[in-house]
Parts: structure tokens; sequence; C-alpha cells
């Protein structure tokens, strides 16, 4: 039984215990469009406390009326069906229960959104969604001023969708987003790196020249100019194209990404050093794009790191616990290197006799 399938299942168990349930959102709308389902929302009259009785759930935003729901080896993201008032800084509403689907279906973003499937598997579009998404039109429900304004991530949906299916916006709708673009400066920077992300992966002219023609993103020019370098091969790439080309830090970034950049940086600025590439072999082929990008001849780079005279520690002639034992604290660590980077530097063999020499002659050092 498929994702969808599956779902269809859940939403007659609701039914089996006297409540409403639907398929509704991106889900509806690839089933309509032939693409593959990667998540299914579901929107019940189910509370949530008897939800929480008689499924496998997590809770996933119980404030807002959410939980997640496993079933049968899928997940589900369950809502009940509410009424949104009273928005609170462009983004967060309050939230009540309700019983009437047609209220739920109101309070969503755009048609193409808004298309439920039952417990039939019957398609139910009150809002005309399979017609714009024949038409390729992205349409607002509702005045999409107001849309707009009460929730500012309604725009980057609105985008995130235009860009996934090349889809259009309705004119109203566009106008409206045009007026309304500076709410986005109210959105948190994980919110927006998010969809930024989403929408990096359809990169293509139409999408750049669209974002720069309406300055979509003029309120907020770190993330206009994250998405305008946006069209390297992945993250990584478009996330050191943004600071080798702006000389600063992508404008939200993981942990993963900072310390790449932190190599990058202690490599070039050791003159891609043998023991500094030696150091580093483990990540350095995320870091080719970025030197190339940069102007640097990747391949007496690569020739460097293929040619090393060790790759390992462990193919030293003598262990490194061995040379470690002949001294005392921070002196064992620095033996070890210093022999590593004489042999990788060809001023000695990496035989017992010439490790031995060295060790040697670190033991008449002076500390």
């Amino acid at each position: 039984m498929n994702y969808l399938e599956t779902g269809i299942k859940l939403l007659n168990l609701i039914d089996d215990y006297g409540y409403e349930a639907y398929i509704v959102g991106g889900a509806v709308r690839d089933y309509i469009l032939g693409y593959e389902i990667n998540d299914i929302d579901i929107t019940t009259s189910m509370p949530i406390r008897e939800l929480e009785m008689h499924f496998d759930v997590k809770d996933s935003g119980s404030k807002y009326l959410s939980l997640t729901i496993f079933y049968d080896g899928y997940t589900f993201e369950v809502t009940n069906f509410r009424r949104e008032y009273l928005y609170h800084d462009h983004r967060h509403p309050e939230v009540e229960i309700i019983s009437n689907i047609d209220i739920d279906l109101k309070r969503r973003d755009f048609t193409i959104n808004a298309m439920l499937i039952d417990k039939n598997f019957k398609i139910i579009d009150k809002y005309n969604g399979k017609y714009d998404i024949k038409n390729k039109i992205v349409r607002a429900i509702g005045d999409p001023y107001t849309k707009f304004d009460e929730d500012a991530l309604r725009i980057l949906r609105g985008l995130y969708l235009v860009s996934k299916y090349n889809f259009m916006f309705e004119e109203t709708t566009l106008d409206a987003i045009t007026e309304k673009k500076y709410l986005l400066s109210t959105l948190s920077n994980e919110r927006l790196y998010e969809y930024f992300l989403k929408i990096a992966p359809y990169k293509s002219d139409y999408l750049l020249k669209f974002i720069e023609g309406y300055e979509l993103f003029s309120e907020i020019n770190d993330y206009y100019l994250w998405l305008k370098v946006a069209i390297g091969d992945n993250y990584i790439n478009d996330s050191f194209r943004f600071y080798i080309t702006y000389h600063k830090y992508p404008p939200y970034m993981t942990n993963y990404i900072h310390n790449l950049i932190y190599k990058y940086n202690v490599i070039r600025h050791n003159d891609f050093s043998l023991m500094t590439l030696y150091e580093n072999q483990d990540i350095i082929d995320k870091l080719y794009p970025a030197f190339e990008y940069k102007g640097y001849d990747i391949k007496e780079i690569k020739n460097k790191v293929e040619n090393l005279k060790i790759k390992s520690g462990k193919e030293l002639a003598v262990s490194k616990r061995d040379i470690a034992n002949n001294f005392l604290g921070r002196r064992k660590k620095l033996a070890i290197n210093k022999i590593i980077e004489e042999i990788l530097l060809g001023n000695i063999n990496n035989t017992v006799a010439d490790i031995n020499k060295v060790i040697a002659e670190i033991k008449n050092e002076k500390e």
C-alpha cells in the first residue's frame, strides 16, 4: 500500500471514530499534477486529545492544533479544522478549533493549496484550484492584500509554488505581493533561509529576473544577494560563492558550513602547505569548487594531495604511540607533527632510522 492509499485508510479510520478528515494541500496538488507525493497533511474535526488517545503521535505544534501521526510506516501532519484571527507580527495567529471545513479552507493561502481528498478518494475543490492548476496560476484565496498582511510567509510560499511548477501569479495576487514585499523583513532568518533552500533548486533566468524585476528582497538585501549567487551545484558551493563574492558569511549558516569556511581559510592562509593539506584530507574534496571559484589551480592542489608521501599516521615506520612515549605533555603531539611534516617535505625518509634521528634531535631541544 503506497503513501496516498495509506492516507485514505487513515481518513476512514478517523471516520469510524465519528469525525471528518481530509487530505489537504500539497499532496492533493501533486496528485493532480502527477508528481511524487513526499508528505501528506490531513485536516480533521477529531480533537487533538482524541487523536492522542487512538494513534501513535508526536506533538508538532499543539499550540496551533497540530500533531504528527505515525501510521502503517508513514508520517502524517494532522491539524484540526481551525479558524485563524488576530495575527501577530504579520506571522503568528490566534487559533480556535471549529467544526466547519469550509471556514478552515477559507483561511488557507492559495487556491491550489485548498483542495481536499476525502475518504472515498474524491477531490473536493471549493476555490477552483484545479482550474488554476490547468492554467498554471497561483492565486490567493480572498483578498490577497489581507492574506499577505496577515502572514508574510505566504509571499515566499507563493514564490516557491511559482518556482517549482513554473506557474505565474494571478494579476491581483502579484500586485499584492509587490505592495507587501516589505513585510518579508519581519520574518526570521530561519524561515527565510528555509524557503531559499526550497527555491534554489528551481533556479532559472526567469526566476532571477522575476525577483530582480519586482525587487522582492529590496528590504532584506543579504537574502537578495544570497539568491543571486544560489546558481551553483549545491548548498555548499552556493554558500562559498556568497562568502567569496561578498566577503561575509551567508545570512544563515549551519555549523557544518561554518567549519568548512574556517578550513578553507586555514588552507589558503597556510599557502596550501603539505602539512595543512595532510591534516585536511577528509574535507578537501568539499573545498575544491570554492578554491576553483577563487581562481586557484585545482590540478596543482589535487596533485599535491594525491602525492603526499604519507596519507595517515598509521603509515609511519615508528608508531605514533612509540614516538609519543619519548615525550611529556604537549611535546608528544608536537613531536609527531614534526616527524610527519619532515617526511612530507622530503627532509627525511619514512624509516625507523630517520624517525629515531628526529626524535633524538627533538629531545635535545630546550622546551
